[in-house]
């Protein structure tokens, strides 16, 4: 069998590019992004790539608006979420290599950075996976952001709307009987400051 023959019903939008690719594996790695961070990682894996039998899993890989899909007839549909793919490259130094670093959520919730690794038939096609999906990325972070925005100011239009809703429920609460006083009080010195004003220009 040819290293790139297989094939297999998938459906994807005619939007999502698609790359037959070899599924290489994934090894722990501790760093998340950064010039270098996937260097150790990948040696890792290109070794033992070289060294085993097993040529890898052949892998239809599917880049779309929430991330990756990878397809393989051993493990069936995987996704990666875009928002846990924290960096992704064409390593210069494989350079059929196509490399992304993705959170998984390992034990108890915790977080898990693994490096992952497909062989592409071509340097180009590998430049042209990293070059799309880091588009596809900045594209989900902005509609992340929009949607964030907009539910914020969603909720602020709810909370003012109940707000004046209550208000017009429940008005101003009646003076008390000291406030009645007081007020009165001070109505009836203002009557007469008024009326001394009003007595002393008649006498002038």
């Amino acid at each position: 069998m040819s290293l790139f023959s297989w094939r297999k019903n998938l459906y994807i939008s005619d939007k999502d590019p698609s790359y037959k690719v070899r599924y290489l594996g994934n090894v722990q790695t501790a760093m998340m992004k950064g010039e270098g961070c996937v260097d150790k990682p990948v040696s890792v894996i290109w070794n033992n790539y070289l060294r085993s039998p097993h040529p890898g899993l052949e892998m239809k890989l599917v880049l779309t608006a929430s991330g990756l899909k990878a397809y393989t007839k051993e493990q069936g549909l995987t996704e990666y979420r875009a928002h846990r793919i924290s960096y992704c490259i064409a390593h210069p130094n494989y350079p059929r290599l196509f490399v992304w670093v993705y959170r998984h959520e390992g034990k108890k919730m915790k977080m898990e950075l693994r490096c992952h690794a497909v062989l592409c038939k071509s340097e180009a096609k590998a430049k042209a996976i990293a070059l799309q999906l880091h588009e596809k990325l900045a594209f989900a972070l902005k509609e992340f952001q929009r949607e964030k925005l907009r539910k914020q100011n969603s909720r602020l239009t709810l909370q003012r709307t109940n707000f004046l809703a209550k208000e017009r429920l429940c008005p101003a609460p009646p003076q008390t009987a000291a406030q009645h006083r007081h007020q009165l009080q001070a109505t009836r010195l203002q009557v007469h400051r008024r009326s001394q004003a009003g007595f002393h220009h008649r006498g002038l």
